[in-house]
């Protein structure tokens, strides 16, 4: 080892010491030193130390001298080096310590290939399928060889693509003729990995074998990572790769999942000219999905393959939803709908997080278009589902104590969930309105009410646009498929408008006597809408969401009174203090003209007064967006004095405005 060498090792030492301050020094040092020309010969030098973690260091610093620095070595000791690093990476391979370093020789190697030119890469090509060939000392399958093979596989292909614009086309050239060669290495892989007697650790080759084929099936001289070949070419070519993919999907190793169902979503993405072979070749990824259902369905140790299936099924809908939902659609296709509605409804979050985007590209279709097993039914059933999962634990006291990440869990709910019941609400219209009523009469739990309550608010500007705007809800009924197409599209829309009006109606009023009860001091028998301070904060939120509904809609002024008396019950709640706040302003606002009555005005300002705390309530741990500051710190007191000026600013003159004042 030369001086140098040991200066170098010595520093790598200290940055993997305890000593901040020898730390700092040393990763100077190194950083320094990785950009002389000495670091070409002592990087090699360290590769081949004893220690493990400076192996590393030394093929990591290889790595970035060739990605760098490729130009500054000179030509005639370019073809020396790229030897010396193979010799370096077969004693490596022969070391079970060093797999890190030897995976990093395997960069390497492919960055020194790719930047040398054509010959040189497909050289290293030849060089890796020949590795894979070579046997153990048994004469038995080398798992090692294997590994360093599909790597090498992999960083020719990656570093191809992360080349500029003429070398990439260059490059794609003389490789995309062995693409069928080099993908059989990966489908060989997961041949011998599903066999019984597959050799120890094939199984976590499957994982590499993936990511291999998939960044070769990546080789585009454009650039933009789209695929080489369609879904029929794959399967005509190496129809076994898809298989063994999908069969990996139900691995017990997380990583070879998701390397599965990365595979199968960019094989069914965009890229690669159609051919007639194509619909063919989904049809048996749907078949094969299907297969997994049973797996899929027993228990919580299934979340994983059930997650995958529905991230697969969703691309599967991305790249022709029409197969799945057409009039004639196969057998198949209708089993993956009921499939992946069954996944959602019997795992947790994840999985209906993977599945979501399903059901939102199923609505793309008109309802005219579809079979006739994907209308309202289906729908109904994913209201359900989207309850109970927006619902919280029954355990549940505050988010501080919570298992659930609370920004994690409202961004699932009010981004997710609420995109696929503004979907359900689109196909179901009033009778979506009632799955809620029922719901919140049969709740037996706060946290049910809440979720309820949650699933009103989220639905609230279509159903407005609905409810409010008879000319457009008529069209949009029609085109929905919630009404026959014809004359009798406008009398049903009517007829529905006119069902969703009394559920609002029936709902404010139950609202109003909650409010009433609360007010009076007896919140016990406010029901459902006061069990709970976080009920309270949801129903407070759902009450500002409908404001434009209490202020226009005939059934919606009778509501006025009762709902702002919940509100103002509300802000002496600290939990709901905000979204009260915010929703007695809404109302103030919408609803003006139905608060104006002397009396009721004076009762309104002096109640507010009496609500008004004297500094904004602190965030409290239970509640999703609580306390009195609102963004930036704004204090949402103001929208309390905000709300009471609107009222007097819309009184019909200035001297009644001064008698209110």
């Amino acid at each position: 080892m030369s001086a140098t060498t040991q200066q170098v090792h010595g520093a790598i030492s200290a940055l993997y010491g305890q000593n901040p301050a020898q730390q700092r020094e040393a990763n100077d040092f190194l950083v320094a030193f990785a950009s002389t020309p000495e670091a070409w010969e002592t990087s090699l030098q360290l590769v081949g130390t004893p220690e493990p973690s400076v192996r590393y260091f030394g093929a990591n610093m290889l790595y970035g001298k060739v990605k760098s620095d490729w130009s500054g070595l000179p030509e005639a000791h370019r073809g020396q080096f790229v030897a010396a690093v193979s010799q370096q990476l077969q004693a490596l391979s022969a070391k079970p310590d060093s797999v890190l370093a030897a995976r990093r020789l395997c960069l390497v190697m492919a960055a020194a290939a790719t930047r040398s030119g054509a010959d040189a890469t497909t050289a290293l090509v030849q060089q890796a399928l020949d590795l894979a060939g070579q046997g153990d000392a048994t004469g038995g399958v080398s798992v090692t060889g294997l590994t360093l093979a599909l790597e090498i596989q992999a960083a020719v292909a990656e570093e191809v693509n992360d080349t500029d614009r003429a070398a990439r086309s260059t490059l794609v050239n003389v490789l995309i003729p062995r693409l069928i060669e080099v993908l059989g290495l990966s489908e060989s892989v997961l041949d011998a990995a599903s066999s019984p007697d597959a050799a120890h650790g094939m199984s976590g080759l499957r994982a590499a074998a993936l990511h291999a084929a998939l960044a070769w099936l990546r080789l585009d001289q454009r650039g933009g990572g789209g695929m080489v070949l369609s879904p029929g070419q794959l399967a005509q070519s190496r129809g076994g790769l898809m298989r063994g993919a999908i069969a990996a999907l139900a691995a017990d190793d997380t990583a070879v999942v998701d390397a599965a169902a990365e595979f199968v979503i960019a094989a069914l993405s965009p890229g690669a000219a159609e051919t007639t072979e194509d619909a063919s070749a989904v049809g048996a990824i749907v078949s094969a999905l299907l297969g997994h259902r049973p797996a899929a369905m027993a228990g919580a140790e299934a979340e994983d393959l059930a997650r995958a299936v529905c991230r697969v099924a969703v691309a599967v809908s991305e790249r022709d939803v029409v197969i799945l939902v057409r009039p004639d659609a196969h057998p198949d296709s209708l089993g993956l709908t009921d499939m992946v509605l069954a996944l959602a409804e019997a795992h947790e979050r994840p999985v209906m997080e993977a599945a979501a985007d399903y059901f939102l590209m199923l609505n793309t279709m008109p309802v005219a278009d579809r079979h006739h097993q994907l209308g309202e039914p289906l729908f109904k059933r994913l209201v359900a589902a989207c309850l109970r999962r927006a619902t919280l634990p029954l355990d549940f006291t505050i988010w501080d104590d919570a298992e659930e990440d609370r920004d994690t869990f409202m961004r699932f709910r009010e981004q997710i969930l609420a995109d696929l019941l503004d979907n359900c609400y689109g196909m179901m219209r009033s009778r979506y309105l009632v799955e809620i009523g029922v719901a919140l009469a049969g709740a037996s739990t706060w946290q049910a009410a809440e979720a309820a309550v949650f699933a009103a608010r989220a639905v609230s500007v279509p159903v407005k646009q609905h409810v409010l705007n008879t000319r457009a809800s008529a069209s949009d009924f029609a085109a929905s498929g919630g009404a026959e197409a014809g004359r009798g599209g406008i009398d049903l829309a009517a007829a529905d408008r006119q069902e969703s009006n009394a559920f609002l109606g029936q709902l404010f009023a139950r609202v109003g006597e909650a409010g009433s009860a609360a007010t009076s001091g007896q919140g016990a028998a406010g029901g459902v809408f006061t069990s709970h301070p976080l009920v309270m904060e949801s129903t407070a939120r759902m009450v500002g969401a409908y404001a434009a509904w209490l202020g226009q809609a005939g059934a919606g002024s009778a509501c006025v009174p009762g709902s702002v008396a919940y509100l103002l019950a509300a802000l002496r709640v600290p939990e709901a203090f905000r979204h009260a706040a915010q929703g007695f302003r809404n109302v103030c606002a919408r609803c003006a003209v139905h608060l104006q009555a002397p009396e009721l005005l004076g009762r309104l300002m002096d109640s507010a007064e009496a609500c008004m705390p004297a500094a904004p309530p602190p965030a409290m741990a239970g509640a999703a967006g609580s306390g009195g500051a609102g963004a930036e710190g704004e204090d949402d007191r103001a929208a309390i004095v905000e709300g009471l000026a609107r009222v007097i600013a819309s009184l019909p003159s200035a001297t009644a405005a001064a008698e209110a004042g």
